[in-house]
C-alpha cells in the first residue's frame, strides 16, 4: 500500500492518497517465426529472382494497471482531510480509480512474394522489373473484442453480432 502526502505542484495538497495502482506485476510475452528464401537464376541477358517470405507473431500482455485501486481524500466534504477521511468522503474528481487486469492477446501474419528480371540489352542499355504481392493482413485481437474496421459493412449499416450495441463497420 502506498501513502502519498503532497505538497508539490500537482501534488493534492490538502489531502492524501492510498495506492499509487501501478505497482502490480505486468507480464509480456511475444512469439514469432519467419521463413523465407531467394533464388536467383541466370540465363543468356537475364538474370532471374524471386522470393517468397512468410512470417507471423503473437503477442500477450497481461497487465494489473490500476488494478489495486488508488483512493484519494481530500478537503471536498467537510473542509477537513481526517474528517472526509472517517465519513468515506473520498476526493471529488477521480477520488477512487481502479481498473479490471487487462490482456491484449494479439496476433499478425506477413506474406510477401516477388519476382524480377534484370535484362542485359546491350552494353549500354539494362532493363530492370518485377512484380511484389505484399497484401495488409492486419493485426488481430485474438479474444475477438475489436476487430479491424470495414468501410463496406460501414456504409451497409451492419453491426457485430457479438458487440451489437458497437458502431457498424467493426
Amino acid at each position: 500500500m502506498l501513502l502519498t502526502v503532497g505538497t508539490g505542484a500537482g501534488a493534492n495538497v490538502n489531502g492524501f492518497q492510498l495506492g499509487g495502482g501501478t505497482e502490480s506485476n505486468s507480464t509480456f510475452s511475444t512469439n514469432a517465426w519467419q521463413i523465407s528464401n531467394d533464388l536467383t537464376l541466370v540465363r543468356g541477358a537475364h538474370q532471374f529472382a524471386f522470393g517468397a517470405n512468410v512470417a507471423h507473431w503473437t503477442s500477450l500482455s497481461q497487465a494489473n494497471v490500476r488494478s489495486p485501486g488508488q483512493l484519494s481524500i481530500d478537503t471536498t466534504s467537510t473542509g477537513l482531510v481526517l474528517s472526509d477521511f472517517l465519513l468515506g468522503r473520498i476526493a471529488g474528481t477521480n477520488g477512487l480509480v481502479q481498473a479490471a487486469p487487462n490482456t491484449l492477446d494479439m496476433a499478425q501474419t506477413y506474406v510477401g512474394l516477388y519476382g524480377q528480371d534484370t535484362w542485359r540489352l546491350g552494353s549500354r542499355v539494362t532493363l530492370n522489373y518485377g512484380l511484389r504481392w505484399e497484401p495488409f493482413l492486419p493485426q488481430q485481437l485474438v479474444n475477438g473484442a475489436v476487430y479491424q474496421f470495414d468501410r463496406g459493412r460501414f456504409d451497409q449499416k451492419i453491426k457485430s453480432t457479438v458487440f451489437p450495441n458497437g458502431p457498424a463497420g467493426l
